[in-house]
């Protein structure tokens, strides 16, 4: 099927004039990179004749790490500044990149993501999607290599006070069949799935 797909593909492409051709390679490009969801939720919308950059926007909501995982957590003094400035912020313009696959501990993801010099968005934009799961983007809900996404909320480091690890709150959409279970998940780098469990059960 995909082979014979793929022939037809090939024959459509051989039609198209050099501009149409260019501007389908700049459409792979994008479906290819590393924001590759966001482009191919907004071809279907696109294709769907809907607005594909439609506003996403979610107002921040206070959020207390005792009282959403319990004692035994606190957050770390060194949260984004730049995210924990606003009030809101438009989900459609999240830029997501793909983590690396290589286990690396809490402190060394920190150390990394602050070097991109981004927004790190904190944990209270992670409890306005806790509160309305409605407002997670369709994008968000795609997988990575067949595997759920999670989208990790590195603006406000946790501080696991047990065992002295660094986590941090992440959204992730387990789709079953053609509906879609929502479940959002504290985690860490390291992936604990006692807390994945803790914390998915709650939803």
């Amino acid at each position: 099927m995909k082979k014979d797909m793929l022939g037809q593909v090939v024959q459509k492409l051989v039609k198209l004039s050099d501009d149409l051709l260019g501007i389908v390679f700049d459409l792979l490009e994008k479906l290819l990179g590393p924001n590759t969801m966001m482009w191919t939720s907004a071809l279907k919308r696109f294709l769907r004749k809907e607005n594909p950059w439609p506003k996403e926007i979610v107002q921040a909501v206070p959020f207390d790490p005792v009282k959403f995982l319990g004692e035994g957590w606190s957050i770390e003094p060194d949260q984004d500044e730049e995210s924990l400035a606003l009030t809101e912020v438009d989900l459609s313009k999240v830029s997501l990149e793909t983590g690396l696959k290589a286990k690396i501990t809490g402190e060394e993801k920190l150390k990394r993501e602050k070097k991109r010099k981004v927004i790190r968005l904190d944990a209270r934009f992670f409890m306005a999607l806790w509160n309305d799961k409605t407002k997670i983007p369709e994008a968000w809900k795609e997988k990575t290599n067949g595997n759920t996404t999670y989208i990790c909320f590195t603006g406000t480091p946790l501080r696991n006070l047990n065992d002295g690890r660094l986590f941090c709150v992440c959204v992730g959409v387990r789709v079953s069949g053609t509906g879609a279970t929502t479940g959002l998940a504290a985690t860490s780098a390291v992936a604990i799935r006692r807390l994945f469990s803790q914390v998915a059960n709650s939803s």
